[in-house]
């Protein structure tokens, strides 16, 4: 059942996104049976977390084709291919071997915007957290940090869960890393 909810979505980034979300939310309601204190800071500590993930998809994969491929794929081309590897044929750049001669977009590009992304989500996570403990008291700290910190973990457990299950297409799809499309092997 969970699979059909999380089929349409394409990019693992956005299906752990929802996840955190439905968490969340499921924790804070949840929570209501010990209290509204408890409840809403567990929505806090959720929310605290999710935000800053949103903005940071937002920013690092914006009017780019590597939402599909996914963070670790990009490093591992980036860090096996490099610069010198990277042609620009004037439409666009290419990576050699892929199989085909498609339009990319070059991977310094690319890198640049996870990094900014990763520096505008600790700076908002920051402040998130300056704002949540001056301005809302009364605040349980414990809902608050157990809810973000278990939000926090579905970062590792979702993609585990994709991989064993097979849920994941992209998990197990041999993509091309820097494309999205498939590597036509001979």
């Amino acid at each position: 059942m969970l699979s059909k909810c999380f089929s349409g979505i394409e990019s693992q980034l956005d299906r752990i996104a929802i996840a955190q979300l439905i968490a969340t939310i499921f924790v804070a309601t949840s929570s209501l049976m010990i209290g509204w204190v408890a409840a809403y800071s567990s929505l806090l500590g959720g929310l605290v977390s999710v935000l800053p993930g949103i903005v940071f998809i937002r920013i690092a994969y914006a009017r780019t084709g590597f939402r599909r491929i996914g963070f670790i794929k990009l490093l591992f081309r980036h860090l096996v291919y490099g610069k010198a590897s990277v042609e620009n044929v004037g439409l666009g750049t290419v990576v050699p071997g892929t199989g085909s001669q498609e339009k990319a977009l070059g991977t310094d590009k690319v890198m640049r915007r996870i990094v900014r992304g990763e520096l505008v989500k600790f700076i908002l996570s920051i402040v998130l957290f300056i704002g949540v403990f001056t301005l809302v008291n009364p605040l349980s700290a414990l809902f608050f940090f157990a809810t973000f910190i278990g939000v926090q973990l579905l970062y590792a457990v979702i993609p585990f869960i994709e991989a064993k299950t097979g849920l994941g297409r992209l998990a197990t799809d041999q993509d091309s890393l820097v494309t999205g499309h498939r590597i036509r092997s001979k």
